[in-house]
């Protein structure tokens, strides 16, 4: 059987190919069926070598952001740990001032509270009890004995904490 290329041929055409020459007309459609398939595999192929291509590009700018990001909290977190140490270290400093101006004067100037610790999430736990340190330090003379910072700690508590 000759190639029909893009020739559309008629149903009565196609019934007189069936019986002139069926084996032809088998092997015809059998090869262009199969031709077919092959295009539709070569091309699933580029498709998922493409759509696979891209999808790692995707992955790897989500890792370098990624990477990024943790940088940058791992700069903030020494940068916090830089502020927790100076301001306890200033805390302890104040105390010994505070020390000698209370033999001048009856009591020492009251430091801020700490902010009311509820959840132990804001203020983080650690940064509360290191005010609370500072405030015990600095102010030493207004708590007379172990019972009265356990009453003001408990004050300064609420919530599930």
């Amino acid at each position: 059987m000759k190639e029909q290329g893009r020739k559309i041929i008629t149903h009565d055409e196609f019934l007189a190919q069936c019986r002139e020459h069926p084996d032809e007309l088998f092997d015809y459609v059998a090869n262009t069926f199969n031709s077919m398939i092959d295009l539709e595999n070569e091309y699933r192929e580029k498709i998922d070598e493409e759509f696979v291509q891209n999808l790692q590009n995707e992955l790897q700018e989500h890792r370098e952001r990624l990477k990024d990001k943790e940088d940058q909290i791992d700069e903030l977190m020494a940068e916090r740990d830089e502020y927790k140490t100076a301001y306890a270290e200033v805390q302890l400093h104040s105390h010994g001032s505070t020390v000698e101006s209370t033999k001048l004067s009856s009591k020492s100037e009251k430091v801020p509270d700490p902010p009311l610790l509820t959840d132990g999430k804001e203020p983080k736990f650690k940064d509360w009890m290191i005010k609370m340190k500072g405030k015990f330090v600095a102010n030493a003379d207004h708590f007379d004995n172990d019972q009265m910072k356990q009453v003001y700690l408990v004050s300064c508590t609420g919530g599930l904490a």
